[in-house]
Parts: structure tokens; sequence; C-alpha cells
């Protein structure tokens, strides 16, 4: 795990504990994608890291952009990060974020990865499959890579089960190789 990971998880520990002490944790979870989204890429994203930009002149542009619909909680945190020079981490902020709300909340997150979408059948008969193996329910995300020839790719924190046809013959391969 790289040193910008681990910073940004105990930034997120700290928000989530926070945020459920007010009582705000969901709300928060939603305006830190939202800012993730706006000062996370792009524009927002070198407005934040331009090193030649005043401090002061950062923290107006967060007030600007939060005006009317971010809470108290959410302004302080980006401005926690712009002070610090931490804003580079808010995406992963964000992510460390949904990640710990939803262990508390007695959640898991699960990525699947297909060439083309699932269907909601689909989706649900995972959902529940995996539910089922990990005794917590589970939120899924669906991701399309349209360079994958078939299969999907399931992940669930550290596990991980690759069904792609690339996985598929890789294994082939590497046992056809251990053979001789």
């Amino acid at each position: 795990m790289s040193q910008e990971t681990v910073i940004a998880s105990k930034y997120a520990k700290a928000a989530l504990s926070l945020a459920q002490e007010q009582r705000q944790a969901e709300q928060l979870l939603e305006e830190l994608e939202w800012a993730a989204g706006q000062f996370g890429q792009g524009d927002g994203r070198r407005l934040l890291l331009d090193p030649r930009l005043p401090v002061s002149r950062k923290l107006e542009a967060i007030d600007a952009a939060t005006a009317g619909q971010g809470s108290p909680l959410l302004r302080s945190l980006l401005k926690l990060l712009v002070e610090k020079r931490r804003s580079a981490l808010l995406p992963a902020i964000a992510a460390g974020y949904r990640q710990e709300w939803l262990a508390a909340r007695k959640l898991g997150v699960a990525t699947v990865t297909t060439a083309i979408p699932l269907s909601d059948a689909q989706l649900g008969q995972l959902r529940a499959k995996l539910s089922e193996l990990h005794g917590r329910e589970i939120e899924l995300q669906q991701v399309v890579k349209t360079e994958l020839l078939a299969g999907a790719r399931v992940e669930i924190g550290d596990w991980l089960l690759d069904g792609t046809l690339e996985a598929r013959i890789d294994r082939l391969r590497r046992a056809l190789l251990s053979e001789n």
C-alpha cells in the first residue's frame, strides 16, 4: 500500500468519524463524491494543485464552488486538504470514505468488470450470490471494458475472482509451461 493511500485512508476514517458524530455520514459521502468529481480532475484539480496560486485564492474557489450545496464539514475538509497541500488525495479520500461508510453499515462493495453491461436480473443474481459468499450485503458497481473478450472479473476488497477469457488463457498457458 502506498504512503498516499495510507494517508488518504486516515483522512477518510477521520472524516467518517466526524460525520457520524454529526449524523451526516451519508450526506458527506454524497458531497465527497461530488467534490472528487469537481476538484479531482480537469480544471478543478489543476486549480487546487497549481503551486503558483496562493492558498487564499484556492480557498476562495472552494467557497464559491460549495456555496449553498456543501456542508460545513465538507468545506472544512476541503480547506484542510488545501492548507496541508493534500488536495491531490481528494479522489482517494472519497473512495476510502465510501469503503469505510459501507463497512460501518456492514455492507461490502464489489466491482464487476465485463465486456458488455449485465442485465438487472444478472446483477441481482450476482449480488445475491456474493452476499451469500461473504456473509453481508454487497453493493455492486459495474464497469464495462469493451476490450475484454468474454467473462467477468469480480473484486471485493482484496478478493479477486477473474473469470475473463484472458485470465483463463493465462492460467492454461502457465499450467502447460509448468508441465514441461
